[in-house]
């Protein structure tokens, strides 16, 4: 929802954007085109401002020459008034040009104001086909310049598409990288509860194995009663040796009841010393089994004792695991 809300006040935000943007546009070039058109105003009124003080000089020479032409007329009316004839040439050559002007007719005065009159309608013409001119180049101008400008307006509007279209793409990569993100998370955290669980079964089967093991086997026997239980044996061991050497010695006096006769005397000592012999020999193989018994118990004391280094026996190893779980994920785990 927030970021719906977001979306939605960005394209907002850009479409105000846009709008400004074509707003903006708009106002940078009608004021280019006001720009124009006070620059033109600027050069017609300078060209207007030499021309009118061109003409006012050219009025005040008028004036001038009026005022003497108004002065020298009153002096050739007070001449004539005065009725004098007598005047001499000099003077009136002298009265013919007042202040060094000619005096002009009004055939010539009138003629050189035709010449005026036509050289300004001619000025008049060749300033408007000069308007018509700057005017047909200041269109063609502005309308390159509207070009551009739509141009550089579409150009734009690509631009702000393509941002547009690329700002979505990125929220879309955002939206779907924090969703992987999140889904990454949960990945892990099934992942450590799996190896949790995994960690904990193999401990639980190790502790079974390792308590079927202690059940199956013989029960671990103390140095002194290893010791107590070999003399037991070799005591038990030897007892059966010597009932089976008297048993033999019985059965050999039932069969040879002759040999213990006092008459035989030589054949008394020879089978006394046989005897002897025999009794020697069963001691030594005795002796021999003794040993043979005592290697093969050490060698099994050996075996058994090795397999019981090798062998681990959990001592609370449910109350270990228990903790462990509790210190690194905070977890309190019953076992059944």
């Amino acid at each position: 929802m927030h970021f719906d809300i977001f979306h939605c006040c960005r394209l907002t935000s850009g479409r105000f954007m846009v709008a400004s943007d074509v707003n903006t546009q708009l106002s940078v070039a009608q004021l280019r085109q006001l720009k124009e058109k006070v620059e033109l105003a600027g050069r017609r009124l300078r060209k207007l401002v030499d021309e009118t003080r061109r003409n006012e000089e050219k009025l005040c020479h008028m004036r001038r020459r009026k005022k003497t032409l108004e002065s020298d007329l009153e002096r050739r009316l007070e001449i004539e008034k005065s009725g004098t004839p007598d005047v001499s040439g000099e003077v009136l050559r002298e009265l013919e040009k007042p202040l060094d002007y000619e005096i002009e007719t009004a055939q010539q005065f009138q003629a050189r104001m035709a010449h005026v009159r036509s050289l300004m309608s001619e000025l008049l013409v060749r300033t408007n086909l000069n308007e018509w001119a700057a005017h047909t180049e200041m269109a063609e101008q502005e309308s390159e310049v509207v070009t551009k400008i739509r141009d550089a307006c579409k150009a734009r509007e690509m631009l702000r598409e393509a941002l547009l279209e690329s700002q979505a793409k990125a929220e879309k990569a955002m939206a779907e990288r924090k969703t992987r993100y999140e889904e990454l998370q949960r990945l892990e955290a099934e992942l450590e509860a799996c190896s949790a669980e995994t960690w904990l079964a193999i401990t639980e089967k190790n502790r079974l194995s390792d308590r079927l093991a202690i059940l199956t086997r013989e029960p671990l026997l103390t140095p002194c009663e290893r010791v107590k239980k070999a003399r037991d044996e070799e005591q038990q061991q030897q007892d059966r040796d010597t009932s089976q050497t008297e048993n033999n010695i019985d059965l050999d006096l039932e069969v040879n009841p002759n040999l213990t006769r006092s008459e035989g005397g030589s054949e008394h000592f020879r089978d006394s010393g046989d005897q002897r012999n025999r009794l020697e020999s069963s001691r030594r193989s005795i002796s021999i089994g003794r040993s043979f018994s005592s290697d093969r118990s050490s060698s099994g004391y050996s075996v058994h004792n090795q397999d019981n280094e090798d062998l681990v026996i959990p001592v609370n190893i449910m109350n270990t695991i228990r903790n462990a779980i509790r210190d690194s994920m905070g977890l309190d785990v019953n076992f059944d």
